[in-house]
Protein backbone atom coordinates (compact mmCIF):
# COMPACT_ATOMS: atom_id res chain seq x y z
CA UNK A 1 0.00 0.00 0.00
CA UNK A 2 1.36 3.47 -1.00
CA UNK A 3 1.52 6.38 1.85
CA UNK A 4 -1.61 7.83 0.09
CA UNK A 5 -3.57 4.91 1.30
CA UNK A 6 -4.26 3.73 -2.66
CA UNK A 7 -2.63 -0.25 -3.42
CA UNK A 8 -1.95 -2.07 -6.81
CA UNK A 9 -4.05 -4.64 -7.00
CA UNK A 10 -6.12 -6.37 -9.96
CA UNK A 11 -9.90 -6.64 -11.62
CA UNK A 12 -10.55 -9.60 -9.63
CA UNK A 13 -9.60 -7.69 -6.51
CA UNK A 14 -13.32 -6.11 -6.52
CA UNK A 15 -15.27 -8.25 -7.78
CA UNK A 16 -18.09 -10.64 -6.20
CA UNK A 17 -19.24 -12.06 -9.11
CA UNK A 18 -18.52 -12.14 -12.84
CA UNK A 19 -21.51 -13.66 -14.98
CA UNK A 20 -22.15 -14.13 -18.78
CA UNK A 21 -25.66 -14.90 -19.94
CA UNK A 22 -26.58 -17.23 -23.45
CA UNK A 23 -27.30 -17.17 -26.42
CA UNK A 24 -31.27 -17.41 -27.55
CA UNK A 25 -33.26 -15.92 -30.35
CA UNK A 26 -35.49 -13.21 -29.85
CA UNK A 27 -38.31 -11.52 -32.01
CA UNK A 28 -36.65 -8.43 -34.02
CA UNK A 29 -39.03 -5.49 -32.77
CA UNK A 30 -38.17 -3.27 -29.55
CA UNK A 31 -40.10 -5.20 -26.46
CA UNK A 32 -42.74 -3.75 -23.68
CA UNK A 33 -41.80 -2.37 -19.96
CA UNK A 34 -42.79 -5.97 -18.58
CA UNK A 35 -42.38 -8.21 -21.62
CA UNK A 36 -39.15 -10.74 -21.30
CA UNK A 37 -36.92 -9.88 -23.31
CA UNK A 38 -33.20 -10.63 -23.89
CA UNK A 39 -30.46 -7.71 -23.85
CA UNK A 40 -28.80 -7.10 -27.12
CA UNK A 41 -25.16 -5.23 -26.76
CA UNK A 42 -26.35 -1.69 -27.86
CA UNK A 43 -28.06 -2.10 -24.49
CA UNK A 44 -24.83 -0.53 -23.13
CA UNK A 45 -23.21 0.87 -26.36
CA UNK A 46 -23.57 3.94 -24.92
CA UNK A 47 -22.72 4.42 -21.44
CA UNK A 48 -26.28 3.92 -19.91
CA UNK A 49 -28.40 1.01 -19.84
CA UNK A 50 -30.73 1.17 -22.15
CA UNK A 51 -33.53 -1.87 -21.18
CA UNK A 52 -35.42 -1.10 -24.51
CA UNK A 53 -32.51 -2.14 -26.74
CA UNK A 54 -33.55 -5.91 -26.24
CA UNK A 55 -35.61 -8.93 -28.20
CA UNK A 56 -38.45 -9.98 -26.93
CA UNK A 57 -38.58 -13.93 -25.81
CA UNK A 58 -40.61 -16.56 -24.71
CA UNK A 59 -41.30 -20.54 -24.58
CA UNK A 60 -38.51 -22.30 -25.12
CA UNK A 61 -36.35 -19.50 -25.62
CA UNK A 62 -37.66 -17.99 -22.52
CA UNK A 63 -36.39 -21.42 -20.50
CA UNK A 64 -33.29 -21.22 -21.24
CA UNK A 65 -32.34 -17.06 -20.51
CA UNK A 66 -31.14 -17.01 -16.80
CA UNK A 67 -29.26 -13.79 -16.15
CA UNK A 68 -31.23 -10.98 -15.63
CA UNK A 69 -29.38 -7.00 -14.72
CA UNK A 70 -29.70 -6.77 -10.84
CA UNK A 71 -29.10 -3.26 -9.19
CA UNK A 72 -25.77 -1.91 -8.83
CA UNK A 73 -24.39 -4.24 -10.79
CA UNK A 74 -22.32 -3.16 -14.38
CA UNK A 75 -23.10 -5.06 -17.60
CA UNK A 76 -20.09 -5.18 -20.15
CA UNK A 77 -19.79 -6.06 -23.63
CA UNK A 78 -17.39 -8.55 -24.01
CA UNK A 79 -17.84 -9.21 -27.77
CA UNK A 80 -19.24 -7.18 -30.25
CA UNK A 81 -18.44 -7.30 -34.42
CA UNK A 82 -17.37 -3.63 -33.96
CA UNK A 83 -14.22 -3.11 -32.29
CA UNK A 84 -15.39 0.54 -30.49
CA UNK A 85 -18.16 -1.43 -28.99
CA UNK A 86 -15.50 -4.29 -27.39
CA UNK A 87 -15.47 -3.01 -23.86
CA UNK A 88 -18.90 -0.91 -23.63
CA UNK A 89 -20.58 -1.08 -20.39
CA UNK A 90 -23.34 0.78 -18.02
CA UNK A 91 -24.24 0.75 -14.72
CA UNK A 92 -27.44 -0.97 -13.90
CA UNK A 93 -29.26 1.41 -11.25
CA UNK A 94 -32.64 -1.08 -10.57
CA UNK A 95 -33.50 -4.66 -10.88
CA UNK A 96 -34.90 -5.62 -14.02
CA UNK A 97 -36.48 -9.11 -13.53
CA UNK A 98 -37.81 -9.45 -17.38
CA UNK A 99 -34.60 -8.65 -18.90
CA UNK A 100 -31.83 -11.18 -19.89
CA UNK A 101 -28.08 -10.88 -20.48
CA UNK A 102 -27.09 -12.92 -24.09
CA UNK A 103 -23.85 -14.56 -24.51
CA UNK A 104 -21.93 -11.22 -25.30
CA UNK A 105 -23.15 -9.80 -22.42
CA UNK A 106 -21.11 -9.60 -18.31
CA UNK A 107 -22.72 -9.00 -15.39
CA UNK A 108 -20.27 -7.62 -12.81
CA UNK A 109 -20.62 -7.16 -9.25
CA UNK A 110 -18.42 -5.20 -7.01
CA UNK A 111 -17.22 -6.89 -3.54
CA UNK A 112 -17.12 -5.56 0.13
CA UNK A 113 -13.89 -3.45 -1.13
CA UNK A 114 -15.17 -1.24 -4.07
CA UNK A 115 -18.11 1.30 -4.39
CA UNK A 116 -19.92 0.11 -7.49
CA UNK A 117 -20.77 3.67 -8.86
CA UNK A 118 -16.27 3.80 -8.45
CA UNK A 119 -15.47 0.61 -9.98
CA UNK A 120 -18.10 1.88 -13.26
CA UNK A 121 -16.48 4.66 -13.45
CA UNK A 122 -12.88 2.60 -13.73
CA UNK A 123 -14.21 0.24 -16.36
CA UNK A 124 -16.08 2.62 -18.44
CA UNK A 125 -12.99 5.34 -18.35
CA UNK A 126 -10.88 5.48 -21.71
CA UNK A 127 -7.70 4.01 -20.51
CA UNK A 128 -9.51 0.87 -19.49
CA UNK A 129 -11.48 0.53 -23.12
CA UNK A 130 -8.17 0.89 -24.36
CA UNK A 131 -6.80 -1.79 -22.35
CA UNK A 132 -9.82 -4.24 -23.02
CA UNK A 133 -9.20 -3.80 -26.78
CA UNK A 134 -5.91 -4.41 -26.81
CA UNK A 135 -6.17 -7.79 -25.83
CA UNK A 136 -9.29 -8.60 -27.45
CA UNK A 137 -8.96 -10.90 -30.00
CA UNK A 138 -10.69 -12.36 -32.89
CA UNK A 139 -11.40 -11.60 -36.83
CA UNK A 140 -14.91 -11.19 -37.40
CA UNK A 141 -16.15 -11.16 -33.82
CA UNK A 142 -13.50 -9.61 -30.96
CA UNK A 143 -13.77 -10.74 -27.80
CA UNK A 144 -12.44 -10.30 -24.77
CA UNK A 145 -12.00 -13.36 -22.27
CA UNK A 146 -12.72 -13.64 -18.48
CA UNK A 147 -9.21 -13.92 -17.21
CA UNK A 148 -7.53 -11.47 -19.46
CA UNK A 149 -10.13 -9.09 -17.74
CA UNK A 150 -9.75 -10.38 -14.09
CA UNK A 151 -6.40 -9.60 -14.68
CA UNK A 152 -6.15 -6.60 -15.82
CA UNK A 153 -3.94 -4.23 -13.73
CA UNK A 154 -5.36 -1.39 -11.73
CA UNK A 155 -4.90 1.35 -8.74
CA UNK A 156 -7.58 0.96 -5.70
CA UNK A 157 -8.26 3.91 -3.62
CA UNK A 158 -9.32 3.70 -0.35
CA UNK A 159 -13.51 2.42 0.13
CA UNK A 160 -14.32 6.43 1.41
CA UNK A 161 -12.68 8.07 -1.19
CA UNK A 162 -13.88 5.41 -3.82
CA UNK A 163 -16.77 6.94 -2.93
CA UNK A 164 -16.05 10.38 -2.91
CA UNK A 165 -14.53 10.27 -6.43
CA UNK A 166 -18.15 8.76 -7.40
CA UNK A 167 -19.37 11.49 -6.34
CA UNK A 168 -17.52 14.23 -8.11
CA UNK A 169 -17.74 12.11 -11.55
CA UNK A 170 -21.49 12.06 -10.75
CA UNK A 171 -22.14 15.84 -10.58
CA UNK A 172 -20.87 15.57 -14.58
CA UNK A 173 -23.23 12.17 -15.57
CA UNK A 174 -26.12 14.75 -14.54
CA UNK A 175 -25.21 17.75 -16.74
CA UNK A 176 -24.65 15.40 -19.66
CA UNK A 177 -27.97 13.55 -18.95
CA UNK A 178 -29.99 16.78 -18.60
CA UNK A 179 -28.39 18.15 -21.71
CA UNK A 180 -29.28 14.91 -23.93
CA UNK A 181 -32.25 14.98 -22.25
CA UNK A 182 -33.22 17.87 -23.79
CA UNK A 183 -31.76 17.41 -26.86
CA UNK A 184 -33.76 14.32 -27.55
CA UNK A 185 -37.02 17.05 -26.60
CA UNK A 186 -36.13 19.25 -29.03
CA UNK A 187 -35.06 16.82 -31.69
CA UNK A 188 -38.91 14.96 -31.06
CA UNK A 189 -40.09 18.60 -30.99
CA UNK A 190 -38.65 18.96 -34.48
CA UNK A 191 -39.65 15.49 -36.10
CA UNK A 192 -43.31 16.59 -34.83
CA UNK A 193 -43.52 19.94 -36.62
CA UNK A 194 -41.99 18.19 -39.51
CA UNK A 195 -44.87 15.80 -39.23
CA UNK A 196 -47.55 17.61 -39.22
CA UNK A 197 -46.31 19.79 -42.22
CA UNK A 198 -45.55 16.72 -44.56
CA UNK A 199 -47.73 13.98 -43.40
CA UNK A 200 -51.04 15.94 -43.41
CA UNK A 201 -53.67 15.55 -46.37
CA UNK A 202 -52.15 16.43 -49.32
CA UNK A 203 -55.81 17.18 -50.95
CA UNK A 204 -56.55 19.87 -47.87
CA UNK A 205 -56.58 23.39 -48.33
CA UNK A 206 -53.75 24.74 -46.77
CA UNK A 207 -53.11 28.54 -47.85
CA UNK A 208 -49.88 28.99 -49.49
CA UNK A 209 -49.01 25.43 -50.20
CA UNK A 210 -49.56 23.65 -53.41
CA UNK A 211 -48.77 20.02 -55.12
CA UNK A 212 -45.92 20.74 -57.10
CA UNK A 213 -43.36 18.72 -59.24
CA UNK A 214 -39.54 19.51 -57.83
CA UNK A 215 -39.01 20.39 -61.66
CA UNK A 216 -41.21 23.10 -61.03
CA UNK A 217 -38.65 24.49 -57.87
CA UNK A 218 -35.57 23.06 -58.74
CA UNK A 219 -33.39 24.30 -61.39
CA UNK A 220 -30.24 21.81 -62.38
CA UNK A 221 -27.89 25.22 -63.42
CA UNK A 222 -25.01 22.35 -65.04
CA UNK A 223 -22.36 24.23 -63.46
CA UNK A 224 -18.78 22.33 -63.80
CA UNK A 225 -16.07 23.45 -61.65
CA UNK A 226 -14.06 26.20 -62.47
CA UNK A 227 -10.30 24.73 -61.14
CA UNK A 228 -9.99 26.25 -57.29
CA UNK A 229 -12.85 24.61 -55.84
CA UNK A 230 -12.32 21.97 -52.82
CA UNK A 231 -14.05 18.58 -53.18
CA UNK A 232 -16.70 17.74 -50.69
CA UNK A 233 -18.92 14.70 -49.61
CA UNK A 234 -21.84 14.55 -48.09
CA UNK A 235 -22.58 13.24 -44.76
CA UNK A 236 -26.29 12.15 -43.54
CA UNK A 237 -25.24 14.55 -40.12
CA UNK A 238 -22.95 17.02 -41.20
CA UNK A 239 -24.30 17.78 -44.73
CA UNK A 240 -21.84 18.85 -47.22
CA UNK A 241 -18.20 18.42 -46.05
CA UNK A 242 -14.82 18.85 -47.28
CA UNK A 243 -13.96 15.11 -48.45
CA UNK A 244 -10.68 15.35 -46.42
CA UNK A 245 -11.70 16.58 -43.56
CA UNK A 246 -14.48 14.00 -43.71
CA UNK A 247 -13.23 10.61 -44.35
CA UNK A 248 -9.63 11.64 -44.39
CA UNK A 249 -8.10 11.46 -47.80
CA UNK A 250 -9.61 12.47 -51.20
CA UNK A 251 -11.37 10.19 -53.73
CA UNK A 252 -11.78 12.44 -56.48
CA UNK A 253 -9.95 11.74 -59.48
CA UNK A 254 -6.94 13.22 -60.91
CA UNK A 255 -8.53 15.39 -62.89
CA UNK A 256 -12.29 17.36 -61.51
CA UNK A 257 -13.10 19.65 -64.48
CA UNK A 258 -16.05 17.16 -65.12
CA UNK A 259 -17.44 17.79 -61.67
CA UNK A 260 -20.81 19.31 -60.52
CA UNK A 261 -20.26 22.91 -58.68
CA UNK A 262 -22.40 23.70 -56.31
CA UNK A 263 -23.38 27.24 -54.83
CA UNK A 264 -24.40 28.36 -51.36
CA UNK A 265 -27.81 26.90 -50.89
CA UNK A 266 -27.86 24.64 -53.83
CA UNK A 267 -29.80 21.04 -53.12
CA UNK A 268 -27.37 18.16 -53.76
CA UNK A 269 -29.00 14.65 -54.68
CA UNK A 270 -26.29 11.48 -53.83
CA UNK A 271 -27.72 8.49 -55.49
CA UNK A 272 -25.40 6.58 -52.90
CA UNK A 273 -27.14 3.96 -50.30
CA UNK A 274 -26.46 5.09 -46.76
CA UNK A 275 -27.55 3.53 -43.27
CA UNK A 276 -31.36 4.72 -42.83
CA UNK A 277 -31.31 6.24 -46.36
CA UNK A 278 -31.07 3.30 -49.04
CA UNK A 279 -31.88 5.47 -51.91
CA UNK A 280 -29.24 8.27 -51.12
CA UNK A 281 -29.55 11.21 -49.15
CA UNK A 282 -30.46 14.93 -50.38
CA UNK A 283 -28.83 18.03 -48.82
CA UNK A 284 -29.03 21.80 -49.14
CA UNK A 285 -25.28 23.40 -48.94
CA UNK A 286 -24.61 25.72 -46.34
CA UNK A 287 -20.82 26.42 -47.18
CA UNK A 288 -20.31 30.03 -48.23
CA UNK A 289 -17.85 29.33 -51.16
CA UNK A 290 -18.71 27.28 -53.93
CA UNK A 291 -17.65 23.55 -53.86
CA UNK A 292 -16.95 20.51 -56.24
CA UNK A 293 -18.82 17.18 -55.68
CA UNK A 294 -19.31 13.87 -57.97
CA UNK A 295 -20.19 14.17 -61.40
CA UNK A 296 -22.54 11.33 -60.12
CA UNK A 297 -24.58 13.99 -57.82
CA UNK A 298 -27.31 15.57 -58.79
CA UNK A 299 -27.09 19.33 -57.99
CA UNK A 300 -30.07 21.92 -58.67
CA UNK A 301 -30.54 25.66 -57.38
CA UNK A 302 -34.40 25.96 -55.20
CA UNK A 303 -36.58 28.82 -56.37
CA UNK A 304 -35.48 30.60 -52.98
CA UNK A 305 -33.21 29.87 -50.25
CA UNK A 306 -35.72 29.23 -47.67
CA UNK A 307 -37.72 26.77 -50.36
CA UNK A 308 -34.37 24.89 -49.96
CA UNK A 309 -34.15 24.98 -46.33
CA UNK A 310 -38.05 23.04 -46.63
CA UNK A 311 -36.35 20.57 -48.69
CA UNK A 312 -33.98 20.23 -46.82
CA UNK A 313 -36.04 19.58 -43.65
CA UNK A 314 -38.20 17.24 -45.94
CA UNK A 315 -35.60 15.25 -46.64
CA UNK A 316 -34.25 14.36 -43.50
CA UNK A 317 -36.33 12.15 -42.45
CA UNK A 318 -35.53 8.86 -43.73
CA UNK A 319 -39.32 7.87 -43.46
CA UNK A 320 -39.93 10.71 -45.93
CA UNK A 321 -37.31 10.29 -47.92
CA UNK A 322 -37.76 6.93 -48.98
CA UNK A 323 -41.59 7.64 -49.87
CA UNK A 324 -40.41 10.23 -52.12
CA UNK A 325 -37.40 8.10 -53.39
CA UNK A 326 -38.47 4.45 -53.27
CA UNK A 327 -41.35 4.17 -56.75
CA UNK A 328 -38.61 6.31 -58.58
CA UNK A 329 -35.18 4.20 -58.11
CA UNK A 330 -34.24 1.42 -59.53
CA UNK A 331 -31.64 -0.23 -57.56
CA UNK A 332 -28.27 -2.75 -59.44
CA UNK A 333 -27.12 -6.10 -58.80
CA UNK A 334 -24.45 -4.15 -56.03
CA UNK A 335 -27.25 -2.19 -54.70
CA UNK A 336 -26.06 0.87 -56.70
CA UNK A 337 -28.78 3.22 -57.26
CA UNK A 338 -29.84 4.33 -60.82
CA UNK A 339 -31.95 7.29 -61.15
CA UNK A 340 -31.46 10.35 -63.91
CA UNK A 341 -31.71 13.85 -62.23
CA UNK A 342 -34.78 14.18 -64.52
CA UNK A 343 -36.25 11.30 -62.51
CA UNK A 344 -35.18 13.01 -59.18
CA UNK A 345 -37.57 15.90 -60.43
CA UNK A 346 -40.73 14.34 -61.98
CA UNK A 347 -42.62 13.68 -58.52
CA UNK A 348 -45.03 15.87 -56.63
CA UNK A 349 -44.54 16.80 -53.11
CA UNK A 350 -46.91 19.36 -51.03
CA UNK A 351 -44.72 22.27 -50.80
CA UNK A 352 -44.82 26.14 -49.25
CA UNK A 353 -45.26 28.14 -52.69
CA UNK A 354 -45.44 31.53 -50.96
CA UNK A 355 -42.43 32.73 -49.76
CA UNK A 356 -44.16 34.07 -46.24
CA UNK A 357 -45.13 30.55 -45.75
CA UNK A 358 -41.55 29.43 -46.87
CA UNK A 359 -39.70 32.13 -44.37
CA UNK A 360 -41.97 30.76 -41.46
CA UNK A 361 -41.06 27.23 -41.85
CA UNK A 362 -37.30 27.72 -42.58
CA UNK A 363 -37.20 30.11 -39.65
CA UNK A 364 -38.32 27.40 -37.44
CA UNK A 365 -35.97 24.61 -38.66
CA UNK A 366 -32.80 26.65 -38.54
CA UNK A 367 -34.04 28.04 -35.02
CA UNK A 368 -34.30 24.59 -33.40
CA UNK A 369 -31.30 23.36 -35.14
CA UNK A 370 -29.06 25.81 -33.91
CA UNK A 371 -30.53 24.97 -30.24
CA UNK A 372 -29.84 21.42 -30.87
CA UNK A 373 -26.40 21.87 -32.30
CA UNK A 374 -25.44 24.04 -29.29
CA UNK A 375 -26.89 21.46 -26.69
CA UNK A 376 -24.70 18.87 -28.91
CA UNK A 377 -21.43 20.98 -28.38
CA UNK A 378 -22.29 21.24 -24.71
CA UNK A 379 -22.53 17.93 -23.79
CA UNK A 380 -19.42 16.69 -25.86
CA UNK A 381 -18.09 19.74 -23.55
CA UNK A 382 -19.05 18.27 -20.20
CA UNK A 383 -17.96 14.77 -21.74
CA UNK A 384 -14.48 16.21 -22.48
CA UNK A 385 -14.65 17.52 -19.08
CA UNK A 386 -15.27 13.69 -17.34
CA UNK A 387 -12.97 12.16 -19.58
CA UNK A 388 -10.23 14.43 -17.99
CA UNK A 389 -11.36 14.53 -14.50
CA UNK A 390 -11.55 10.44 -14.88
CA UNK A 391 -7.97 10.72 -16.08
CA UNK A 392 -6.80 12.72 -12.28
CA UNK A 393 -8.99 11.23 -10.21
CA UNK A 394 -8.85 6.98 -11.19
CA UNK A 395 -4.76 7.68 -10.91
CA UNK A 396 -4.45 8.83 -8.33
CA UNK A 397 -3.08 12.13 -9.74
CA UNK A 398 -5.80 14.62 -8.27
CA UNK A 399 -7.47 13.49 -4.80
CA UNK A 400 -10.29 14.14 -3.99
CA UNK A 401 -10.96 15.72 -0.37
CA UNK A 402 -12.90 13.31 1.69
CA UNK A 403 -14.16 15.85 3.92
CA UNK A 404 -15.47 18.25 2.03
CA UNK A 405 -17.19 15.17 -0.11
CA UNK A 406 -18.78 14.45 3.02
CA UNK A 407 -20.28 17.96 3.96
Amino acid sequence: MSSNGWKKGRMKDCIAGLESGVSVNGLDRTPEANEAAVLKVSAVTYGYFDEFAAKPISGKELTRANCTPKKDSIIISRASGSPKHVGASAYVPADYPNRFLSDKLWQVTANDLACPQWLFALVSSPRMRAKMLMFATGTNIKNITKSEFLEIKISIPPLEEQKAIADVLSTWDRAISTTERLIQAKEKKLDAYGRSLFDRNQNGKYPGWELIKLADVLDEHGDKSAGKEEVFSVSVHKGLVNQIEHLGRSFSAAKTDHYNRVHHGDIVYTKSPTGDFPWGIVKQSYTPEDVIVSPLYGVFTPQTHDLGIVLDFYFSSPTRATNYLFPIVQKGAKNTIAITNKTFLSKKLHLPTDKSEQKKVAEYVVTARKEIDLLKKLAAKYKAQKRGLMQKLLTGTWRVNIEEAVK
